[in-house]
């Protein structure tokens, strides 16, 4: 489970590489999830939530677009619910029509089996 972790990797190239290393190591019918931030969802508000973050905390946050996320997932079979919003509460996808959802917490999940 890499939840929260992957943005604190700036580079994105040795982001990647660390999750190719530990999947490696995983026995088959292993599963991957993963959350990440992004601005694709709430934008320039999130952009910058995360500038002030690098400003003030640690470690920095670097966000990435929804297709650089989903390349983390190379390799592996996409399990339902698949990449979706992530929300306090759940997941959007899996929340009945009408569901109120209180928070602007937004990133991008996945579950995959090897």
């Amino acid at each position: 489970m890499l939840l929260g972790i992957l943005h604190h990797i700036a580079d994105t190239g040795e982001a990647y590489s660390i999750v190719r290393r530990l999947a490696a190591a995983l026995a088959p019918g292993s599963f991957l999830a993963i959350n990440h931030s992004t601005s694709a969802v709430h934008g320039a508000a999130m952009e910058e939530a995360v500038r002030h973050w690098n400003q003030v905390g640690t470690p920095s946050m670097t966000l990435r677009s929804p297709q650089q996320i989903a390349a983390f997932s190379t390799g592996w079979t996409c399990c339902p619910p698949g990449w979706c919003r992530a929300r306090a509460g759940g997941l959007t996808s899996a929340r009945p029509a009408g569901s109120p959802l209180r928070s602007t917490n937004s990133a991008e999940s996945r579950a995959n089996r090897r």
